[in-house]
């Protein structure tokens, strides 16, 4: 057959060999089709049937419509490959293709960079080849996409998607479902994924991630990331590095990374915050919390429950707004500020090197002197000072005497 034939048949089913010719141009209806050979430009257009397509070069174009089909489109770059709903085979191609198929379990197999795959509803396979830029979109399902080197788009619809990736700068968005979602080694990826119980593990700083409500674990590297979670039990390890900036909603989490500046809020639940470095901000809902949130500098806000804290360093700041809180304060110079209603157990309180208790709201006090007069021995060789409605605090091993007048703020 010379190049650049042109063949048309019917619905009955077809087996052609082109050869090793290039440019030829293959139309057939509906039936169970093979078409061979060609070294590229070739155009192969099928009806529906379970059709079988192996060519050769680059730029081919095949159109097929519904069936399970085969098509292994040759080693080349440039392809177009269109194909309706079945359970679809794609083998090939060395980059900037493009695969089109319908509703069907797929399988997608490519090599090289920038290539565009667009699958609809099914449990697909999406390997895309090692390259950089590639563009994937596919509909509901469990899919799974891997491969790429960079720059890569991913969109999935609902289902229990895995999604690995290589790189930097990935962007994943997927819809609800237990989700795995492995972004590369690199940094600056952004990933969004709808309500279940998912997992995000890589990157090596400033990515960002976003996740509906559901009990996920978030693993990161580097620093400076961004992570917004909805309800559920949460495990966030955000990376070693400083910066992270991290909101959970309501829920047991658990916290643990971060060498300082960063910043974690979480709602209502029975919650554990490890932080490490300096200048941290912490702030909690109600709930059972331990806190350890760095060696100083640190801010931490709690209302309500009844939370655990560990103070290190200097400069550290607590909060309390409403519930019940167990300090062991190792630090110097604590600003402890307790609502009308608090009750506090502080342990290591220092008020020789400068830490003070600020009154929120109506303390009783008409001044720093009457705080200090209504110290009264615990009973335990600390400290008890009784204020507001119902508030309380017992500074555990710390007497009388070693607090003055300027350790109390009296808000005006």
């Amino acid at each position: 057959m010379s190049s650049g034939t042109t063949l048309g048949f019917g619905d009955d089913p077809i087996d052609i060999t082109l050869g090793r010719d290039t440019g030829d141009v293959v139309t057939a209806g509906g039936g169970d089709d093979t078409i061979q050979g060609g070294t590229g430009f070739n155009t192969v257009t099928l009806g529906d049937g379970h059709d079988v397509v192996v060519l050769g070069g680059s730029n081919n174009t095949i159109t097929l419509g519904n069936g399970n089909d085969l098509i292994q489109p040759g080693r080349g770059t440039g392809h177009v490959i269109a194909a309706g709903s079945g359970n679809d085979t794609v083998q090939g191609g060395s980059g900037t293709s493009t695969v089109t198929l319908g509703d069907g379990n797929d399988v997608v197999q490519m090599g090289g960079a920038g290539n565009t795959v667009t699958l609809g509803n099914g449990n697909d396979l999406i390997q895309p080849g090692r390259g950089t830029g590639q563009v994937i979109v596919a509909g509901s399902g469990n899919d799974t996409v891997q491969g790429g080197s960079g720059t890569s788009t991913v969109t999935l619809g609902d289902g229990n998607d895995i999604v690995q990736l290589g790189g930097t700068n990935n962007t994943v968005t997927l819809g609800n479902g237990d989700d795995l979602v492995q972004a590369g080694p690199g940094t600056n990826h952004v990933i969004i994924a709808g309500s279940g119980n998912d997992t995000v593990q890589g990157g090596s700083g400033t990515s960002t991630v976003t996740l509906g409500d559901g009990n996920d674990v978030v693993k990161l590297g580097g620093a400076g990331n961004t992570i917004t979670l909805g309800n559920g039990d949460d495990l966030v390890q955000p990376g070693p590095g400083t910066g992270q900036f991290i909101v959970a909603g309501g829920g047991s989490d658990t916290v643990r990374g971060g060498s300082g500046t960063s910043t974690v809020t979480l709602g209502d639940g029975n919650d554990v915050v490890k932080l490490g470095g300096v200048g941290n901000s912490v702030s909690l809902g109600s709930g059972t919390d331990v806190i350890d949130a760095g060696t100083g500098g640190e801010t931490i806000e709690i209302d309500g429950g009844n939370a655990s804290v560990s103070l290190h360093g200097a400069g550290n700041a607590v909060q309390l707004f409403a519930g019940t809180a167990t300090i062991a304060d190792r630090s110097r110079g604590l600003t402890l500020a307790v609502g009308p209603d608090t009750m506090t157990t502080i342990a290591g309180f220092s008020p020789r090197s400068g830490s003070i208790v600020d009154f929120l709201g109506p303390s009783g006090f008409g001044s720093a002197a009457a705080a200090l007069s209504t110290l009264r021995p615990d009973g335990s060789g600390g400290t008890l000072l009784t204020f507001g409605d119902q508030g309380r605090i017992d500074f555990l091993g710390t007497p009388i005497t070693s607090f003055q007048s300027s350790n109390f703020l009296i808000d005006s």
